[in-house]
């Protein structure tokens, strides 16, 4: 896949902008600045006496959008878009016109080897688009307990073989360390009982604005859970802890599928029984 020269460009931008309705002198809040595509267009839309709040929690991207916004009116904050209230208050105001989250990750993100999250290339395991978050994708598969691996496949993904993947992670990892995705989407194939391969998603052609199929890597689901947690941890949060315990009912990821999430297509359930090990997990 060929990379848009900004690494990432938004696809219904037109419409946006119209639900929007921006004027000159609005103050606008782009909670999810990504690339800067959406604050590029809003701090234009806004201008003279307009102002944009722009927060993302990838630095890279930030400083990448800062650059690309100039000198149109926009403060840049480093943080989720849950830590809104922060960012305002930071900035002194208290009354804004319009507020833009657009969910998801940005599809440079998904190709940078900085991130390792591609399973289309073999890249170091980490997952983290904000490094204030101290666990990354390589602490859970190497340090987590087995049953914890499992839990969190099975809460934030439906996964049914959750068992059997966290059983195989521990095994491995046992001779060798789990330090790149392609290491552990061969073993996550391994023990998945028929092939996933064929499967399909949807999205949007940025060209013709028509939905179009692509196909899904036979890792995705299983391993989806990883960048959900990682991503969501309170920022410096302890190496291995769970920060979502406590999560409603009997799911202690709920939080994490439920807060300032741009992986999590599945949400966490807040009331699921706690799932057994039936033969075919």
């Amino acid at each position: 896949m060929d990379l848009p020269s900004t690494g990432h460009d938004p696809v219904l931008l037109t419409e946006v902008l119209e639900q929007l309705a921006l004027r000159p002198g609005h103050v606008a809040v782009d909670c999810t600045t990504g690339r800067g595509g959406h604050t590029l267009a809003i701090a234009t839309a806004i201008v003279p006496g307009g102002s944009v709040i722009a927060l993302d929690y990838d630095p890279r991207n930030l400083d990448f959008a800062r650059q690309r916004v100039g000198d149109l009116p926009a403060r840049f904050f480093h943080g989720n878009f849950a830590e809104i209230d922060t960012a305002l208050a930071a900035a002194g105001i208290e009354q804004v016109d319009a507020i833009l989250a657009d969910l998801g990750i940005s599809t440079n993100q998904l190709f940078e080897q900085e991130y390792g999250l591609s399973f289309t290339n073999d890249v170091p395991l980490d997952m983290r688009l904000d490094p204030r978050n101290r666990t990354s994708a390589r602490t859970i598969v190497n340090a987590w307990p087995e049953q914890k691996i499992a839990d969190l496949l099975y809460h934030l993904a439906d996964e049914r073989y959750s068992r059997r993947i966290a059983r195989k992670i521990v095994e491995t990892r046992k001779q060798t360390p789990i330090n790149t995705t392609e290491h552990l989407a061969e073993l996550v194939r391994s023990v998945l009982p028929y092939p996933r391969g064929k499967g399909r998603s949807i999205e949007i052609d940025p060209a013709t604005g028509r939905q179009k199929l692509i196909p899904v890597n036979p890792t995705t689901q299983p391993v989806n859970p990883l960048p959900v947690f990682v991503t969501n941890q309170a920022p410096g949060e302890a190496a291995g802890a769970n920060p979502f315990a406590g999560g409603a009912g009997s799911n202690p990821f709920a939080s994490a599928a439920a807060s300032a999430n741009p992986f999590a297509a599945a949400a966490g359930r807040d009331d699921r029984q706690a799932h057994r090990d039936v033969p075919r997990c």
